[in-house]
């Protein structure tokens, strides 16, 4: 994983974004398997499709912090930053 940009006023827990945490890889891993249960036999978890909203806002709690920093940076940098995020989560 990529460098972390500190965040300032965020809060400590904030600041260390960069770490994987296990509950949200088990949620993540959760949110996989109802998709992929739904599409096996939909009549097994007819509400599967859920996992892709779960998915998707577990996505948006890991990057928010992420794009917060880029924004909050120095205004000069923010192409460069930007940059590097794109790198960073793509290469994941």
């Amino acid at each position: 994983m990529g460098k972390a940009f500190p965040v300032s006023g965020l809060g400590s827990e904030m600041s260390n974004y960069g770490a994987k945490r296990s509950d949200i890889q088990y949620l993540r891993a959760f949110a996989v398997a109802c998709v992929v249960i739904f599409h096996a036999r939909q009549s097994y978890l007819p509400n599967g499709y859920l996992g892709v909203d779960i998915f998707f806002f577990i996505s948006g709690f890991v990057l928010t912090p992420q794009l917060m920093t880029i924004f909050l940076a120095d205004k000069n940098q923010i192409k460069s930053k930007i940059g590097i995020f794109l790198v960073r989560d793509l290469s994941d």
